[in-house]
């Protein structure tokens, strides 16, 4: 009897490893798909902001570009004002030249 004993105890024992080998192997991948949904939450969470940092530097481009769209039509502005008081300066001087040739004779 000892020795069906201790064979019936050791079958037992075996059943038990294979058990605790199973609880600690579906333990582990447990462990797994935590670890990659905590990475796959981070680079989902990343991925947001970055989409979120270039929505706002996008926002900010198109505003520098309608100040720099506005700058370039004031600068024009300026330039063709710039002209036209040239042109009456031309035309002022010219008319002071004449009306001074007509007093001189």
């Amino acid at each position: 009897m000892g020795d069906d004993g201790k064979l019936k105890e050791s079958a037992i024992d075996v059943g038990k490893l294979d058990k605790l080998s199973k609880i600690q192997e579906a333990n582990a991948n447990r462990m797994k798909v935590l670890e990659l949904q905590q990475k796959l939450s981070f680079d989902k969470i990343e991925t947001t902001r970055l989409a979120h940092l270039t929505a706002q530097e996008n926002r900010e481009s198109e505003k520098l570009e309608m100040e720099r769209r506005r700058l370039e039509m004031e600068s024009k502005k300026f330039e063709m004002e710039g002209k036209k008081l040239e042109k009456e300066s031309k035309m002022m001087e010219a008319i002071r030249t004449s009306s001074h040739k007509t007093q001189v004779q």
